[in-house]
């Protein structure tokens, strides 16, 4: 499953390709450090010297996908499931310089994604 980093409208977020060190400017929304995107985002923010901010966790994706759309943070969630969202311009896909694939563990995120995307 393909993540995206996502904000809502309201977030002022440059329209350009995103550095680490852009992405460490901004409020985080994560499922947490047990989601399978945890260290990779740590491994991609630190490539700048530096560390993500402390970002507000919630183990729900819905939750957190709510609250990115009401432009408190950004967040890594699945295109896949947000394009009713991506298309009415409540979420928009932001431009970082990185693509985030497929889970390495495809039971730790696609269980969660399936559920968001079936709401």
């Amino acid at each position: 499953m393909r993540f995206a980093w996502m904000a809502g409208p309201q977030l002022d977020v440059p329209d350009r390709v995103l550095t680490p060190r852009d992405l460490q400017r901004l409020p985080m929304l994560s499922l947490g450090e047990r989601s399978y995107h945890h260290l990779p985002t740590e491994q991609f923010l630190a490539a700048e010297g530096g560390r993500r901010r402390r970002a507000d966790t919630c183990n729900s994706m819905s939750i957190v996908a709510s609250l990115t759309k009401a432009g408190l943070g950004i967040s890594l969630l699945p295109p896949s499931c947000y394009e009713r969202e991506i298309a009415d311009g409540t979420l928009r896909v932001l431009g970082p310089s990185r693509r985030w694939a497929t889970s390495p563990s495809p039971r730790s995120t696609q269980g969660s994604a399936r559920a968001c995307c079936r709401r």
